[in-house]
């Protein structure tokens, strides 16, 4: 499978970023893993396959490729309440929520003794770090949601 099977149900965003067209979505386990090995033979460390067609359906759904072992650093989406989900499709992912007094780590994989998901509020600043070679998971939130709606902070 090569990713120009792909271009009749997607829209490149961005060289890091594609996104589903409308009607039925799906990525077989096939693409994810030819979108995986592509992305990483590109040089690409972070890749989003959005299923969602437009920044103002209600629900976004990502499939998220780290190609190394990475931190997204600290973000939030304030002033909005709803979760956001993530589960670990491959590799082995930390998400580190910020919460009152302390941090709390969630571990996630596909290794039987961890997390394979965690929702956590969407407001609470968080990080997401690849602790193998390299993740694939998903995330998804509510929308309607723009980039300019994320918060960054390199410390909390």
């Amino acid at each position: 499978m090569e990713l120009k099977d792909l271009a009749g149900r997607s829209v490149v965003v961005s060289t890091s970023v594609w996104r589903s067209r409308g009607g039925v979505r799906y990525l077989s386990t096939g693409e994810i893993k030819s979108i995986q090995k592509e992305m990483s033979a590109r040089g690409i460390r972070q890749f989003r396959y959005c299923i969602h067609s437009s920044d103002n359906e209600a629900c976004h759904q990502m499939i998220i490729f780290h190609n190394r072992p990475q931190v997204i650093n600290w973000h939030a989406q304030t002033g909005r309440d709803g979760q956001v989900f993530y589960m670990c499709l491959e590799g082995e992912m930390e998400i580190i929520m910020a919460a009152e007094k302390k941090k709390m780590s969630y571990r996630l994989s596909n290794d039987p003794g961890f997390s394979k998901m965690v929702s956590i509020p969407r407001n609470r600043f968080r990080r997401v770090v690849t602790l193998s070679s390299h993740s694939v998971f998903v995330e998804m939130a509510e929308g309607p949601f723009m980039d300019s709606d994320t918060i960054w902070r390199t410390s909390v």
